[in-house]
């Protein structure tokens, strides 16, 4: 979807609509160029344009009976190509698998990062899979995560982080909404950056009901973009017990991953392809939690969360060089 691997736009058109092309075809560029093995500019008379992607007609001036509007050949580009199925290979599959048994093992033991881990890669990978995979195999883990540590958590400073993600899910899909693939990419990128610098300089944010509600807000709208709620969180309870983080952290992801859903759900933003995905990798959710101790039983949890915030900064990084570029 928006535009799988080896894809070949062709573009026919007579010279005096050459200028126009070649713009349509530079705007292509700046958002799919990397995903597009070949665009071919045929030479035509007759006052012929007309563009087709992967020997699909996508617009014809003569059969039309007018040019193109503005931006919207991206436009029908998006709508063909959201109607097909993930092109996903046998190693990328096996890869985000990995990914996501890595995330969960390590969520199981510090109560996040599996988002953080999977979210900078797995958007490289197919961007329509971030949040929808990620939020629907981030709620099973939540829960799982929350049932084990439910007893010790604090609902009331838990409240106004709820009523932030209520606020922030419904800001997050508006940006979600008008973010092609490439700058969805650098917010995730930026996000999961962001996110590193602050677990590193060891950022604070006073715990109130109006800093509870804003980092709520914004974990909302990081969640809606990137599956990634966590860090604005993170900020209130830097210098809280991990036995009460854990549990509290993880009882705003169950609800604010319903909320993400929800309107995911609500606006068609899940397609089959996402529910097929999760339930190829679900077993791997539960794995990487019944596993996590044993794997990381020889490993302090300082050291993992270390590791998970310089991974968060240079994958971060990446993700925003390498879609600028």
């Amino acid at each position: 979807i928006l535009l799988s691997y080896g894809n070949k736009i062709r573009v026919l058109c007579s010279l005096k609509y050459t200028p126009r092309a070649v713009s349509t075809i530079e705007d292509i560029l700046e958002i799919y160029g990397n995903k597009v093995t070949s665009i071919n500019l045929i030479p035509s008379g007759g006052g012929v344009f007309e563009f087709h992607l992967n020997d699909e007609l996508l617009f014809s001036k003569k059969e039309l009976g007018r040019h193109t509007e503005d931006g919207e050949i991206l436009k029908l580009i998006e709508e063909a190509l959201i109607e097909s199925t993930f092109d996903l290979t046998l190693f990328e599959l096996i890869f985000i698998a990995l990914l996501i048994f890595v995330g969960s093992s390590v969520q199981g033991i510090l109560g996040f990062g599996f988002a953080v881990i999977a979210s900078p890669i797995v958007v490289q990978i197919e961007p329509l899979l971030v949040p929808q995979l990620l939020s629907l195999l981030g709620l099973p883990l939540a829960i799982r995560v929350f049932k084990r540590e439910r007893n010790k958590v604090n609902l009331s400073s838990v409240k106004p982080l709820v009523a932030g993600r209520f606020v922030g899910g419904p800001i997050g899909l508006l940006f979600l909404s008008i973010l092609n693939e490439k700058y969805l990419s650098i917010s995730v990128g930026l996000i999961v950056f962001l996110a590193g610098l602050a677990s590193f300089f060891g950022w604070v944010i006073k715990r109130n009901k109006p800093n509870s509600f804003i980092a709520g807000t914004f974990s909302g709208i990081f969640g809606m973009i990137a599956a990634i709620g966590g860090p604005p969180i993170a900020l209130l309870y830097r210098d809280a017990d991990p036995d009460e983080f854990r549990p509290s952290l993880n009882s705003v992801f169950i609800i604010g991953i319903l909320i993400t859903l929800s309107l995911l759900v609500f606006t068609g933003r899940i397609y089959i392809d996402h529910i097929y995905l999760f339930l190829i990798n679900i077993p791997f959710v539960f794995l990487g939690i019944k596993l996590s101790s044993s794997i990381f039983s020889k490993v302090s949890q300082n050291f993992l969360s270390v590791s998970v915030t310089y991974f968060s900064i240079f994958s971060g990084l990446y993700v925003i060089l390498r879609n600028i570029n």
